[in-house]
């Protein structure tokens, strides 16, 4: 299987027996937003699977699905699985996080080492993207 564009992400999806995705915000775009953007929200939604509880790792790794829609940093490692990539950036949905140092803080100097590591370039490894410096 491969999605590294959009027509080979609708017909994946289109092939797939079921489809995986959490109770989350990234199961919530996939089924509220993308699978509608790729015009298959119909053809799929009775194969779709929202797991509020069961990582959607777990579901592929047992079989339950043959397809399945997580946050990166949660499909990249896991166990039992293959991970096929991100999403086309065309339909890709980015999470940011941010974080910042009050200017009272106790302790800035930690408050600031816990930036570098949390922007290391060693995090995409986990599939988490570091800023732009």
């Amino acid at each position: 299987m491969h999605i590294d564009t959009v027509d080979a992400l609708r017909n994946a999806l289109l092939q797939a027996k079921c489809i995986a995705v959490s109770a989350s915000g990234s199961g919530r775009y996939v089924s509220g937003e993308l699978l509608g953007q790729l015009g298959i929200a119909d053809r799929v939604k009775d194969r779709l699977m929202v797991s509020p509880k069961t990582p959607v790792s777990e579901l592929l790794a047992d079989g339950q699905c043959d397809a399945g829609f997580q946050q990166v940093s949660e499909l990249a490692g896991a166990r039992g699985i293959s991970f096929v990539g991100p999403l086309p950036a065309a339909v890709q949905k980015t999470t940011v996080f941010a974080a910042g140092i009050p200017i009272n803080a106790l302790h800035p100097e930690a408050g600031a080492a816990l930036i570098r590591e949390l922007t290391a370039p060693m995090l995409r490894a986990v599939g988490l993207e570091p800023p732009a410096r």
